[in-house]
């Protein structure tokens, strides 16, 4: 979030590390941000374009690892509520026996 050395953004413009932070809206730290590039879709051209999903903050584990798989699964294009989507794996793993625990 402060540090000055160079990076490229999608778009190719190279810009300060902090000033990429204030284009895609990060505030605070930790911020996790997952971008995917759409299936069939060509090179991402912006950030906004990439990014599949963003974590605020500090999440607990299974929710943090959730967010992987909501990415990699492409679970972000066909649910956009990521709390509906988490609700449907975790109903999912209960069906299967699974002990699911969202606070630990």
């Amino acid at each position: 979030m402060w540090g000055a050395r160079e990076v490229t953004d999608f778009d190719g413009e190279a810009l300060e590390e902090r000033d990429l932070v204030r284009r895609w809206g990060a505030s605070f730290t930790p911020t996790t941000m997952l971008f995917a590039q759409a299936p069939g879709a060509g090179a991402p051209q912006s950030w906004s374009e990439a990014r599949a999903f963003v974590l605020p903050g500090y999440f607990k584990p299974f929710h943090n690892l959730s967010a992987l798989e909501y990415v990699a699964s492409d679970g972000y294009l066909t649910e956009p509520n990521f709390q509906r989507w988490l609700q449907g794996k975790a109903d999912t793993m209960r069906e299967e026996g699974k002990d699911v625990n969202l606070w630990d």
